[in-house]
């Protein structure tokens, strides 16, 4: 039986990669913040999760040698970035090289995906962006998703270890508590009449759904490619003022959208991937965002009335 490790388990990619992978028979290991009971733990496919900061220490302590790693774990809030920027490097930049020393010592044959972010570009105009475009980070956030991908690099490159990134661009689905869609749904279904929210919402964004993605670092692990950086994205670019009118329509919401007019920190004006590179695995996005928002929405109403 291979076996999986899946740091950042407890976070929304981890546990949705650890119940893929199990399906297909891995025997899953995961480490993280979070605290699961055991059947909570196994419902998301794990064998084993261990509450613990990802450092070659607790990663020793685990006793495994595994077949694949998906380096799930770090920061995922551009926001948190600026105010914590220190604690944002450890939980990227340190993680990352000790998942990789791991690596180099004790599962020198293992596969590494690691899931980074189209922060590492910085801003961009509005054609379709390609993995090997100029970087420009603009947010800690960046730069430290950015120092992780040279972390890998360089490991692949001096030590022969199979190592592999995709940026990940706004990825969502059920169960996801954070971020735009949460917040949006929360403020869509209140009480005040009107939702407020940052910026213009004429940012674009590219959507991918969690089923997708999960789908997508399968792909990279199965492949036999050369190449080692992919975007993980449908190629199609939706304001947030649309995302924004779909979620309202399919929550039944009478609340006015409110945009302040104010960008955040760190949050360029437009995200949208080239696949070339992705779809030369064979892989394609399955889900719409029409029918992933209309299932989002749905298991929210679920959720708040529980």
């Amino acid at each position: 039986m291979k076996v999986l490790l899946v740091t950042g388990g407890f976070g929304f990619l981890g546990r949705n990669v650890a119940k893929h992978f199990h399906s297909l028979g891995y025997q899953v290991h995961g480490i993280g913040h979070g605290n699961w009971t055991k059947a909570e733990a196994t419902e998301y496919g794990f064998e084993r999760f261990k509450n613990a900061d990802v450092s070659l220490q607790e990663l020793k302590s685990l006793g495994i040698q595994p077949d694949l790693m998906v380096h799930a774990a770090g920061s995922g809030s551009v926001a948190s970035s600026f105010s914590a920027p220190h604690l944002d490097f450890e939980r990227t930049v340190s993680s990352t090289a000790h998942v990789l020393e791991f690596m180099r010592v004790h599962a020198p044959k293992a596969k590494l995906v690691y899931p980074s972010s189209p922060a590492v570009h910085g801003a961009h105009d509005a054609t379709p962006m390609r993995e090997d475009d100029a970087q420009s980070p603009v947010s800690p956030y960046g730069v430290h998703k950015q120092m992780a991908e040279s972390l890998c690099s360089l490991y692949r490159n001096n030590f022969n270890l199979k190592v592999s990134v995709i940026r990940f661009f706004s990825v969502y689905g059920s169960g996801l508590r954070k971020q735009l869609l949460w917040d949006a749904c929360r403020k869509l279904t209140g009480t005040e009449g009107k939702a407020e929210f940052w910026g213009t919402g004429k940012d674009v964004r590219d959507w991918i759904h969690i089923h997708d993605a999960v789908k997508l670092v399968d792909a990279v692990v199965s492949s036999t490619t050369p190449i080692h950086e992919f975007n993980g994205a449908t190629g199609t670019g939706t304001t947030v003022e649309q995302i924004l009118i779909q979620l309202k329509q399919q929550l039944k919401s009478h609340q006015e959208l409110i945009f302040k007019g104010e960008a955040k920190q760190g949050d360029p004006q437009y995200y949208v991937a080239d696949l070339s590179r992705t779809r030369s695995l064979g892989w394609k996005p399955e889900v719409s965002l029409e029918q992933g928002l209309a299932e989002y929405a749905q298991w929210f109403l679920k959720e708040s009335h529980r």
